[in-house]
């Protein structure tokens, strides 16, 4: 009985380590989400650019690790997760709209065209994306357990073609309609999927090397981005939507998920292992607040940019920092005011 008390303590720890590498990684994340919004558009960008693109791909890997196939009550799974993103959409999507209202801007027609197609706010397509992986998982479940299982990796790749053909052709998809199909980030959840599920095992081993492909892909991805960049198409320079960004991302959340499952041990022949054990406490509080972030952050901005950027000069990384002081400051705030209010604090994001 001591034994199986003992065991089952360890595999309590051990979930809520990996509980805890998952919101670091969040945090790392969501600040990847802030540096992508807040870029100059500049040729140098497309060289830094690569390095943090990770940021939705990852947080899509994320959901799909997250997830044991076969789903066993498909109508509890369908409730929780959808409900865990649509209300705090809704919430926020209602700001938005009583901010227009303010600004003599509101058409009720266009709202609930926008309500529907997840553009109340641009980044806010991330949740249609969600949850058209949310509905198709029980589908997606049979093929990670198929024989076939390796030709979801095609999915994605194969949606590039026309993304590449119309900005080819000088009419591009503009955004959010060019990100808003899950088909375009599947790879990543898909990945995610796949390493929950077993049938991908995180090589540990050759954790050096595989950091090492990231920063070379990384390296072929700013080339890419700056012949486009050269070209006049600043979108295509920075998007996800390349092949070489879709080879990074991959790599990428290779990292995080063997980070996820193995924690620093693997990666004690890196230098900046040691840094990040520092980090991690800070990112893993970021993580904690990271959906909050997410939902919020463009409102912040507009505010920065009318009351503070009217006056001084945005500085990258500067600018970025000042937002993410600022969001934190604001959120703890709010948890602490509403604390008594649980309901309310999940329904607009805070926990």
């Amino acid at each position: 009985a001591e034994q199986s008390r003992a065991e089952q303590s360890r595999a309590e720890q051990s979930r809520a380590e990996q509980s805890r590498r998952i919101q670091v990684v969040r945090g790392l994340c969501v600040i990847a989400v802030l540096m992508i919004h807040n870029n100059p558009e500049t040729l140098w960008v497309s060289w830094i650019r690569p390095f943090y693109n990770f940021a939705v791909g990852t947080f899509l890997a994320i959901s799909g690790y997250l997830t044991v196939i076969p789903v066993e009550n498909v109508r509890l799974f369908y409730k929780k997760r959808i409900s865990r993103v649509l209300i705090p959409y809704f919430m926020w999507s209602l700001v938005y709209g009583v901010i227009s209202a303010l600004k003599n801007e509101f058409e009720i027609v266009a709202f609930l065209n926008e309500l529907l197609t997840f553009r109340t706010c641009g980044i806010y397509y991330y949740f249609s994306v969600y949850i058209q992986f949310v509905l198709l998982t029980p589908f997606i479940g049979k093929l990670v357990e198929s024989n076939k299982w390796r030709m979801g990796f095609l999915i994605t790749p194969v949606s590039y073609i026309p993304i590449y053909l119309l900005v080819i052709f000088r009419n591009p998809l503009n955004f959010p309609w060019n990100a808003i199909s899950c088909f375009v980030w599947f790879t990543f959840y898909y990945l995610g999927l796949c390493v929950r599920n077993g049938r991908i095992e995180v090589e540990t081993k050759n954790v050096k090397k595989i950091v090492m492909a990231f920063a070379f892909t990384s390296f072929i991805q700013a080339i890419e981005g700056s012949i486009w960049f050269l070209f006049g198409d600043y979108d295509m320079s920075t998007t996800q939507f390349k092949y070489t960004a879709l080879i990074g991302t991959y790599i990428s959340v290779l990292i995080f998920l063997i980070y996820i499952n193995k924690g620093f041990k693997y990666f004690t022949a890196i230098s900046f292992s040691r840094f990040f054990k520092k980090v991690s406490t800070v990112l893993k509080k970021i993580g904690d607040n990271s959906f909050a972030i997410y939902l919020s952050h463009m409102l912040t901005m507009s505010v920065l940019n009318k009351l503070f950027y009217a006056r001084f000069n945005k500085v990258f990384p500067i600018d970025v920092m000042l937002l993410l002081f600022i969001e934190m400051i604001v959120i703890t705030i709010c948890k602490k005011m509403f604390q008594k209010y649980p309901q309310f604090c999940k329904w607009v994001g805070l926990t």
